[in-house]
């Protein structure tokens, strides 16, 4: 018998050939915990930026990609895209691949993306998967126009 660890409890897996079959899930987070995330645009229109809070994890990074998506769409095309992740509390890899993705998005209409202030859970996984190298990381929080780092 297989454990499935996270972080929800641990459950008893049956595995037919190479395939677990996972016979129940319950999250375990605590009620007053974050669960979904906050993504709001806040700056000015001349210099947006994203700020993102609480749990990046599976079910809630589809928010924060449809706020990064809309930013993106914003005319005048924006040089940079700052995104605020010093809010964030659980960061997986539905996160990391959020941001990839606006990375490639915006890399297509020659915008650059920052991340700003990443809290510790999230700049852990950006330098344990080597992503950090490809996102310019702001210290502080964006306050006037940017301009692409180069």
């Amino acid at each position: 018998m297989i454990r499935n660890v996270t972080h929800r409890k641990i459950f008893p897996v049956r595995t037919t050939g190479c395939r677990p079959i996972l016979r129940g899930t319950a999250d375990t987070r605590p009620a007053n915990g974050v669960r979904s995330p906050t993504a709001t645009v806040r700056g000015t229109p001349a210099s947006p930026f994203v700020e993102a809070a609480g749990e990046l994890e599976h079910d809630s990074a589809p928010h924060l990609q449809t706020v990064l998506r809309r930013s993106l769409a914003v005319r005048p095309v924006l040089p940079v895209l700052v995104v605020d992740l010093a809010g964030v509390t659980f960061f997986d890899s539905s996160g990391l691949n959020t941001l990839v993705q606006a990375r490639l998005d915006a890399e297509r209409q020659d915008t650059a993306v920052h991340l700003a202030r990443p809290s510790d859970i999230v700049m852990r996984v950006l330098e344990i998967t080597g992503v950090d190298q490809a996102f310019p990381v702001d210290k502080d929080v964006p306050t006037g126009p940017h301009t692409p780092a180069g």
